[in-house]
């Protein structure tokens, strides 16, 4: 493990993207967001003035920025649009098949349509709640985690939202990350509340996970597992072929380096970035 790239230690990560020429953008809670060109150089791109939560991508390549305080930006071909949302606080972002970008926020889900009009989802819906995650999977399924209303579905075809049928999903609470592994299963990552493994209609809870605070996760295809970074914690492994467990502890030059936290987990050219409280880190687990 590694600081990697000239940024400051004492950014705080908020989100991380790829890029389509093989690069990254990095955006930090002080409002600015950093383009990583894959040498470790940062370019600053632009800066928001106030704290970003997440970058995310649409099929058009347009950027859209959710802001704690100031709603939606996005950034497209050096100009910026401002969606002035109906809460502040823009803390995940999704794009369904129709190309309307769905935002979730503390008190409510709203919709960005293509128009560019803000649609509020109807009462009733998870637009009642507040909102932590959305992931939309392969099928194009959304999938939208809660605080404490558990989580609710999309097949991206019908509105409004509603609960799945699978038992189990509407008790799940604080949910802070949605992954997909290889088989089209689903982990649902929670802030003291469990890890879940979502297969063929059941929800399973992975045992003695509730004491992990987890803010993060990735999988890696090649080996199988799932990377899970916690609130000032180390790094995990979990082998999902052996159900087993690993607690990561990194080295360089003979001491141990305390992970203080990894906000978000990314995979980038075959090693993973884990965007923390202290920096940018970067980690080769072959």
């Amino acid at each position: 493990l590694y600081l990697y790239g000239s940024m400051p230690q004492e950014e705080i990560i908020s989100s991380m993207l790829d890029t389509e020429d093989g690069g990254f953008l990095i955006s930090t809670r002080c409002g600015k967001i950093y383009k990583d060109n894959g040498s470790g150089q940062k370019q600053q791109i632009h800066n928001c003035q106030k704290p970003i939560r997440k970058l995310f991508s649409d099929s058009k390549g347009r950027l859209w920025v959710g802001l704690l305080q100031g709603g939606v930006i996005m950034l497209e071909n050096g100009k910026t649009r401002e969606f002035p949302a109906p809460v502040e606080d823009a803390r995940t972002m999704c794009e369904d098949k129709h190309g309307n970008i769905l935002v979730g926020s503390s008190g409510c889900l709203f919709t960005i349509l293509t128009s560019g009009e803000i649609k509020m989802e109807n009462p009733g819906t998870p637009g009642a709640h507040s909102i932590t995650n959305i992931f939309r999977d392969t099928d194009g399924n959304i999938w939208i985690g809660t605080f404490y209303n558990g989580i609710f579905y999309s097949n991206s075809e019908r509105c409004p939202f509603s609960r799945s049928s699978i038992e189990g999903l509407e008790k799940v609470k604080l949910v802070n990350d949605i992954v997909q592994d290889s088989r089209k299963n689903l982990w649902i990552a929670t802030d003291q509340y469990g890890l879940y493994h979502m297969s063929e209609g059941r929800l399973q809870e992975i045992p003695g996970t509730r004491e992990y605070k987890i803010k993060s996760l990735a999988y890696d295809a090649d080996e199988d597992c799932l990377w899970v970074g916690r609130d000032r914690a180390s790094l995990l492994r979990y082998d999902i072929g052996q159900k087993s467990w690993k607690e990561i502890q990194f080295h360089h030059d003979g001491a141990t380096i305390p992970m203080a936290g990894a906000n978000v987990i990314r995979r980038h050219a075959g090693e993973f970035l884990i965007g923390s409280s202290q920096g940018l880190w970067k980690f080769n687990p072959r």
